[in-house]
């Protein structure tokens, strides 16, 4: 996850084992089950991505 200026705030992962021929046909399911699953990852990167501090008021 980057902020706007392209500053790193984080990275999420995720590690799943996956069954063969899953990803053979349409997506739609296993890739909304993936950004579920990824959404708490990212929601608290996005929390902590304020701009940073440049000092000045």
């Amino acid at each position: 996850v980057r902020r706007k200026d392209g500053s790193e705030i984080g990275t999420v992962g995720q590690e799943n084992d996956v069954p063969a021929g899953l990803l053979d046909g349409a997506w739609g399911d296993v890739a909304y089950m993936v950004a579920v699953s990824a959404q708490d990852g990212i929601m608290q990167l996005v929390a902590r991505g304020t701009p940073p501090s440049t000092g000045k008021s």
